[in-house]
């Protein structure tokens, strides 16, 4: 099996701290081909960290460039969570797949937008946390879909912490969560 070609947009602590481990954990099914960030030198560092196990990664200054210039099976957009509206239509605009950590986008109408976009296109759209899509919730969603227990007349969701400022290993900006 050939290995899925990935993208990576946002090459700051996040990336290294979480993805790149997880990517490395699966890298006889995935190679990082390219890297992409504004910072000076932010996506060469990034493609010296996975020499390694993803030699050849291509080190971009800007997300278009690297979507026009690479073959790209899905991207990863970990950029400041003000852009991540901004990347996620780019990437979906290139035709390619995306996960984007959240928030997907600034506002409910641009996320509809978004979200519209790859369902047109068949484009494979996920965005953090990627437990919405595990074995148990897509269990409950079918289990609902089948009918079997009746129609739901209520559903109850609770999810409450302090936010980004809050978590220990959270080094970034956390003014655009509140």
């Amino acid at each position: 099996m050939d290995r899925l070609r990935i993208g990576i947009v946002g090459c700051g602590d996040v990336a290294y701290r979480h993805y790149l481990p997880a990517l490395r954990s699966v890298a006889e099914r995935v190679r990082i081909v390219a890297a992409a960030d504004p910072r000076e030198g932010a996506a060469a560092r990034l493609a010296s960290a996975v020499a390694d196990w993803s030699p050849g990664t291509a080190a971009f200054h800007d997300l278009d460039e690297m979507l026009g210039s690479a073959e790209l099976d899905g991207v990863f957009n970990l950029t400041p969570a003000p852009r991540h509206g901004a990347a996620n239509l780019a990437i979906l605009q290139a035709g390619v797949g995306c996960y984007s950590e959240k928030p997907l986008a600034s506002s409910v109408v641009e996320a509809d937008g978004l979200i519209a976009l790859a369902e047109e296109r068949a484009i494979p759209f996920l965005v953090a946390p990627g437990s919405a899509v595990s074995r148990r919730i897509r269990w409950l969603r079918d289990l609902t879909a089948s009918g079997r227990l009746g129609a739901p007349t209520l559903v109850v969701a609770h999810h409450a912490d302090p936010g980004p400022a809050d978590w220990d290993e959270y080094t970034g900006d956390p003014t655009p969560f509140y």
